[in-house]
């Protein structure tokens, strides 16, 4: 497929603003600050999540993906969610064993019916995602120069990236075989610096493994406040505890839920706090 017919067709960035308009506490500075902030939320025991994806077939990335989708959706507005994913790029047996950085970035836009039950658009994430994975070895360069041809695209074509991890991101220190894990797998994790930095406006890190979930949410601080990003994660948190018995709902139905009072204890790097939300 010509890069051309992937932007038109697959990833549909083609008649789309980019990047994807986020509700910014703050303008932008002329001159990018990297500095971030980073929030982390775990969950011990979270089931739900594990029957669901057997039930229905598909993986936990999937599940994860499509919920983060929804929650951007309810937050900015936006029924075509714009957002990133890396990919490893070692699609060929031939890779697997070489050293190098193979690692690509695949932006995805996601289409939002609200009459779509989640079971429905669990399928069409993936379905979409598979797509565009079908293509993941058009460099990521390539992407931007069409897109700077087609309608003048010069900045950013995404602000938002979400990856799945392998690794405990809430831990500390890290062995040098997961640091270079960590590095080629694009996974953000808490250093003992007292600084964080991050390219992205917003970087969701997510690892499931044995029933327990964790999310990290890394934020440009030049753009967001600590409390802005800690109540999108409580509606991420509240959106998981209402699939737990409600994936037959309609989205329209599930976002109107996440919206219930409630408070939550999140842990930054310095102190904890409560959210009422």
């Amino acid at each position: 497929m010509t890069v051309k017919k992937y932007l038109k067709e697959s990833i549909k960035l083609g008649d789309k603003e980019l990047p994807m308009a986020l509700p910014l506490d703050f303008l932008n500075n002329e001159v990018k600050d990297y500095t971030a902030g980073i929030l982390t939320a775990k969950i011990i025991d979270h089931p739900a999540i594990g029957a669901f994806c057997k039930q229905e077939r598909i993986s936990p990335f999937i599940y994860l993906l499509s919920s983060v989708v929804l929650v951007l959706n309810q937050w900015t507005g936006a029924d075509d969610v714009i957002i990133a994913v890396p990919c490893a790029g070692r699609f060929h047996d031939d890779t697997v064993s070489q050293l190098g950085f193979y690692v690509n970035m695949l932006p995805l836009c996601i289409s939002i019916n609200h009459l779509q039950t989640f079971t429905e658009f669990t399928a069409q994430v993936e379905k979409e995602l598979l797509s565009s994975l079908d293509n993941q070895m058009i460099p990521f360069t390539q992407i931007v120069n069409a897109l700077a041809e087609h309608k003048g695209v010069t900045g950013r074509i995404f602000n938002v990236v979400v990856n799945m991890g392998n690794i405990d991101i809430s831990r500390t220190t890290l062995t040098d075989e997961e640091r270079i894990t960590t590095m080629f797998r694009l996974t953000p994790v808490k250093e003992d610096a007292a600084v964080a930095y991050s390219k992205n406006d917003l970087t969701f890190s997510l690892n499931f493994a044995n029933n327990e979930l964790q999310v990290q949410l890394t934020y440009s601080t030049s753009i967001f406040r600590e409390e802005t990003i800690a109540l999108l994660l409580a509606r991420l948190e509240n959106l998981f505890d209402v699939l737990a018995n409600n994936a037959a709902n309609t989205i329209k139905e599930l976002q109107s839920r996440i919206e219930r009072p409630g408070q939550q204890t999140y842990a930054t790097e310095d102190w904890t706090f409560n959210i009422d939300y």
